[in-house]
C-alpha cells in the first residue's frame, strides 16, 4: 500500500516543523542536542563558504509547544482525504 499525496505531504510538513527530529527525540529531549549540533555545522558552512549563503543560517532553537494544526494554517496545494 503506497501513501496518497495528502498523506506525504502531511509527513513532510511534520518533518519541517520538527527540524527533522523523530517525536522519540523530543519526548526524550534528545533534541536539544540534535539541534545544538545542526547549529554548529551549519554555522562552520557558512563560514566555511559564505559565497553560497544569502542570509543567516536557519534557526536550530527548540520549539517548545508543536502544533500541527495550528490556527491559521497553509492550505496551499492541500487536497482533502478521500477515504
Amino acid at each position: 500500500m503506497h501513501p496518497t499525496q495528502t498523506e506525504t505531504h502531511a509527513v513532510a510538513l511534520f518533518t519541517q516543523i520538527c527540524h527533522y527530529r523523530t517525536p522519540d527525540d523530543r519526548h526524550t529531549h534528545r533534541d536539544v542536542a540534535i539541534l545544538a549540533q545542526r547549529d554548529q555545522v551549519f554555522r562552520a558552512a557558512r563560514a566555511a563558504h559564505p559565497e553560497c549563503w544569502s542570509g543567516e543560517t536557519r534557526n536550530w532553537t527548540r520549539i517548545d509547544t508543536l502544533r500541527l494544526t495550528p490556527k491559521h494554517r497553509p492550505t496551499v496545494g492541500l487536497q482533502p482525504a478521500v477515504v
